[in-house]
């Protein structure tokens, strides 16, 4: 989905009123937290607004370097200072992911997550269940589906899974709690989709861009078996991510015998007039 408006992103940032004192807002980049070099505690903050998003996606940078939790809370308040120990998946109303141990946490209940089946490609070799420090980059994406009530992450433009699910209905809150002295986390909200029917033009352009996509990705697959039978390398595109998406559509909708005004609606280059977003 295309990215929110930067005061948007400032709105859904970090809460300086609901931390722990051990935490505070950067004054220069209002979506950055700073911990202070605490030792013996976990410190926690959250947003202010409880997210109300039929699908909301936001991006966590910062959070592998630092051993934080990340989750979607659920109302009563969460507690901000914790001795020695984690806050976020610790009660029955957090939902959390140890990154540093590649657990998902609930109510005191830990679960391998990502789980074998969709480990991750950046890992070194096989990952098994019983692998826990494989490493999580730097920057990863959440994702909550409160159609679904669903809550997932994806990681350079990979899919991990769900993580939780039950969360239909629940007041949740993005959160994290965090270890480590002088660590800096960053969460950019990129946007939400509201919990009612897509317009119709919405719908459209979400079937025309995939149906490039998959177009692309045919062709990708078929250099790369071309590639292998004369035995060479295919080359790497890298990543999947919004501007590669974007890039590889370029050519083939400016292909299309369609006025520029759809092209730009199909390519994001003109909003919609209602405001809604759509899925790539």
């Amino acid at each position: 989905m295309p990215q929110c408006p930067h005061q948007v992103a400032v709105e859904n940032a970090w809460n300086p009123n609901d931390r722990s004192l051990n935490i505070f807002v950067k004054e220069d980049d209002c979506l950055t937290l700073h911990r202070q070099p605490v030792a013996q505690s976990t410190d926690c903050i959250r947003v202010p607004e409880a997210t109300r998003a039929a699908c909301t996606c936001g991006r966590f940078t910062g959070l592998a370097s630092s051993v934080a939790h990340t989750l979607w809370l659920a109302w009563p308040p969460l507690t901000v200072l914790c001795i020695a120990s984690s806050l976020v998946g610790s009660n029955p109303d957090s939902w959390g992911w140890d990154l540093g141990r590649n657990r998902a946490l609930h109510d005191g209940r830990r679960t391998p997550y990502p789980a074998t089946m969709c480990a991750p490609t950046w890992s070194s070799g096989a990952v098994s269940s019983s692998e826990e420090n494989f490493p999580v980059p730097d920057s990863f994406l959440l994702v909550l589906d409160m159609d679904e009530g669903t809550l997932s992450f994806v990681v350079e433009g990979q899919f991990m899974g769900i993580a939780f699910r039950g969360l239909k209905g629940r007041v949740l809150y993005p959160s994290v709690s965090a270890v480590w002295g002088h660590c800096e986390i960053t969460l950019r909200y990129l946007n939400g989709l509201e919990p009612e029917p897509l317009p119709l033009m919405v719908l459209c352009r979400s079937v025309i861009r995939k149906h490039f996509q998959r177009r692309a990705a045919a062709a990708a697959a078929a250099a790369a078996a071309a590639a292998s039978r004369h035995g060479n390398s295919a080359p790497s595109n890298g990543p999947s991510n919004a501007g590669s998406t974007q890039a590889q559509l370029l050519p083939e909708i400016n292909k299309l015998p369609l006025p520029n005004s759809i092209k730009d609606y199909l390519l994001y280059r003109t909003p919609c007039s209602d405001g809604a977003g759509s899925m790539q």
